[in-house]
């Protein structure tokens, strides 16, 4: 459907963009929303991967007026990408929590209805065909792993209550297993865990609880935790060669490495708030970290992928703050 997009002067290139946290509340200045989007639509991408905290439905689902409202505020926001498909990943704040069945339940249906998956119909596509709340597709030589850490989990707090759910981890698994594409990306909105209950952290978080399998102390617990499960997820992602983890949640921009996988943070496409500052708090203390708002600019070409932080400006035109070049791995 849209491999049309992915030919420029005889070159087979394929380009997406991610952004993450658009939340489009209080934490959100329109003006700049707006101006990151028109950017996003200046690139010409073939899709969107969202990571999250977009729906917000934690804050305004369940009455039926406040639903009501929400609804007409989303559609008028999706609009604004001129028909580009979306591909939407589970927030924290967009209602679909294990420990919150009803708000769940509601918080599914919303985002099918109003965004629905759009590679669905693809014979690449797998996961949870019922409700699309963790899924891949595969194009071209990539391999896209959105993945959920809050459907399965059932108690709030962080660390060891955060989980894939043995469901997930094991088409997970599989998934990666069966793969031989020479890039995998996988996107969510943030780790299992955190270094905090509120789930902060990049390659801090990384080694900890179901994602990396310590304790905050350095122990090792993960076979006593999670007993069903073969490896912590950060060792099963570098046993079948992950390239990229990209995540949200910290409101600003890090690039990260961890045992040769990129940790990219994704910052807030709608915010002038410096949310750099807190980065340390956050556990971000290597790499590159830059303030939000912006997007990620994703290019792969000749068994390359150009990845770069496309920061928003005051001018009309977005100014590239940060860039890499992954080199297929396979």
């Amino acid at each position: 459907m849209f491999y049309s997009e992915w030919f420029q002067n005889g070159v087979n290139i394929m380009q997406f963009v991610i952004q993450a946290d658009t939340h489009i509340d209080n934490m959100t200045n329109t003006n700049v929303l707006h101006r990151t989007i028109e950017n996003i639509l200046s690139v010409n991408p073939s899709f969107v991967m969202d990571l999250g905290d977009t729906l917000m439905l934690e804050r305004y689902g369940l009455t039926e007026s406040g639903l009501k409202n929400r609804l007409e505020q989303l559609s008028s926001y999706f609009s604004l990408f001129n028909k580009i498909p979306i591909c939407l990943v589970n927030g924290n704040h967009d209602g679909e929590t294990g420990f919150r069945p009803r708000l769940l339940c509601q918080s599914q249906i919303v985002r099918n209805e109003i965004c629905p998956m759009p590679f669905q119909d693809t014979s690449s596509f797998s996961g949870n065909v019922k409700t699309a709340n963790y899924y891949a597709f595969q194009k071209e030589d990539v391999l896209f792993i959105a993945l959920d850490p809050f459907t399965f989990t059932q108690r709030p707090g962080g660390g060891w209550n955060d989980t894939l759910g043995i469901v997930q981890y094991q088409w997970l698994e599989r998934l990666l297993n069966h793969s031989s594409e020479t890039f995998k990306f996988v996107f969510i909105h943030h780790l299992t865990g955190g270094i905090n209950r509120e789930h902060r952290g990049g390659i801090a978080a990384a080694e900890l609880f179901e994602w990396g399998g310590k304790e905050l102390n350095g122990q090792n617990t993960f076979s006593e935790n999670r007993p069903n499960m073969t490896m912590p997820v950060h060792d099963l992602l570098v046993k079948y060669g992950v390239t990229a983890v990209f995540h949200g949640h910290d409101h600003f921009y890090a690039r990260e490495e961890l045992d040769g996988i990129q940790y990219i943070l994704v910052s807030q496409p709608g915010t002038s708030r410096p949310k750099v500052v807190t980065s340390v708090e956050k556990g971000y203390t290597t790499g590159v970290i830059l303030p939000s708002a912006g997007f990620l600019n994703v290019m792969i070409s000749g068994g390359e992928a150009s990845i770069s932080y496309c920061k928003t400006s005051q001018a009309d035109k977005y100014a590239i703050a940060d860039s890499t070049v992954l080199v297929g791995k396979n």
